[in-house]
């Protein structure tokens, strides 16, 4: 109920906003350890127990008020394997409005802006409303003719190092570490029984059955506890030769996100494990023998109470482990005003807010592009120039989502 309010304020958080979570937990609502380490990683899925607080809190607030929204669950989960999915989407919006994407070419170079006495001949489409030439080129594998643009958005390790270019700040990650990940994809199903045996059967349960028995003869099947999607967290310490200072998270993808085909004999489940690389753990540790501990734990799902004492866990089809190391902005943030490349920030290691944060920053950049190449900023920046009297002739953008109604009228009718 505390964290499902609005709790910025109130005299049970003022001054412990930056107190480890799971202490705070502890301290302010005299939780014991069990719920208080349910709470911190099941439902804050906080990393380690020194996590603060407050955006622990916050983050609890967002999922109790999200549960209901478009079902049960206060999570999506992207078709074809995640994330991706968004990318294309935004893809498919920028080709309605003329833009172009092209696929499998590699960046062979970014160079950088020319010099005024250059004379080869610029895009005049890179850009739609500034008057300024392009200064870029970006030149693609198989592709003759270099593309040249008037601002660049891009990951870090593709950039040059130009004097003139900032840095995108990001508010939402907390941190640029490594995280060990691991892939493998088994051919059974994960199994969650509840630990509790079934209830007694109440009078209403005994009348059904009674019922029934004087009818036809009952069809009813055992409950079914496969997992199609899930997220399994394994707090610091849950297993003898796992992480003592660090939870482990498994996004486990199945049919039902459309990861994994669908097989008449075989359920497909794709298990994508976590780790990250906080000072505290081992450096000298591979992502393999950070992460079989848990590739373990979890294939012990794949065994059904019911099944006997020989029956051994699922092997994974394939498994591949590595470290995602995060690249640095060469960058330098002391002329964000003058800026034309705008970089992607680091994303959060949080698993549950990996969405939302890519999402947020993408906004951001897009903002920034809009504001560097029309001069014009957000619409509430807008407003608050046209009640001190500025006018624009330019085309204003906005919003950052295509329309509702625009996307409906795409539809096709054949459809």
């Amino acid at each position: 109920m505390f964290a499902a309010s609005d709790f910025e304020g109130k005299k049970e958080l003022e001054g412990k906003e930056e107190l480890s979570f799971r202490q705070y937990l502890q301290d302010a609502f005299t939780l014991t350890d069990k719920p208080a380490t349910a709470i911190t990683y099941a439902l804050a899925f906080c990393v380690s127990p020194q996590e603060p607080t407050l955006p622990a809190l916050q983050r609890i607030r967002q999922y109790l008020r999200s549960a209901g929204r478009y079902g049960a669950s206060p999570f999506l989960v992207g078709h074809y394997g995640g994330l991706g999915e968004t990318a294309q989407g935004f893809c498919r919006t920028s080709a309605v409005k003329g833009g172009t994407y092209i696929l499998g070419r590699r960046v062979l170079s970014v160079k950088p802006p020319r010099s005024a006495t250059d004379s080869t001949p610029v895009d005049e489409k890179a850009g739609p409303s500034s008057s300024a030439p392009a200064r870029y080129s970006v030149e693609l594998d198989e592709l003759e003719e270099p593309l040249t643009a008037k601002l660049l958005l891009s990951s870090p390790d593709y950039l040059p190092t130009p004097a003139t270019s900032s840095f995108l700040p990001n508010s939402t990650s907390s941190s640029t570490y490594a995280v060990a990940r691991c892939i493998a994809i088994i051919d059974k199903p994960l199994v969650f029984t509840p630990t509790d045996g079934p209830d007694e059967p109440g009078p209403a349960d005994v009348e059904e059955t009674m019922e029934d028995s004087e009818a036809e003869p009952s069809t009813k099947s055992a409950p079914n506890h496969e997992v199609d999607t899930a997220v399994l967290v394994f707090p610091p310490s849950s297993l003898a030769d796992g992480s003592s200072t660090v939870a482990a998270h498994v996004l486990v993808a199945g049919e039902g996100s459309v990861s994994a085909p669908r097989g008449k004999c075989k359920s497909y489940r794709i298990l994508n494990i976590s780790l990250p690389l906080i000072p505290s753990v081992p450096a000298s540790s591979s992502a393999e023998q950070l992460l079989r501990p848990y590739l373990r734990a979890a294939l012990t799902l794949t065994v059904p109470p019911s099944a006997s004492a020989e029956t051994q866990p699922a092997e994974p089809l394939f498994a591949v482990f590595y470290i995602q190391h995060p690249v640095s902005s060469p960058l330098s943030a002391s002329s964000e005003a003058d800026s034309d490349i705008i970089v992607t920030p680091p994303c959060t290691p949080l698993l549950p807010a990996i969405a939302d944060a890519a999402t947020q920053n993408a906004e951001a950049m897009f903002w920034r592009a809009v504001e560097q190449l029309t001069g014009q900023g957000k619409p509430e920046e807008r407003d608050e120039k046209e009640e001190k009297g500025s006018e624009d002739d330019s085309e204003a953008i906005d919003s950052f989502w295509p329309p509702l109604d625009a996307a409906e009228a795409e539809i096709s009718e054949d459809w």
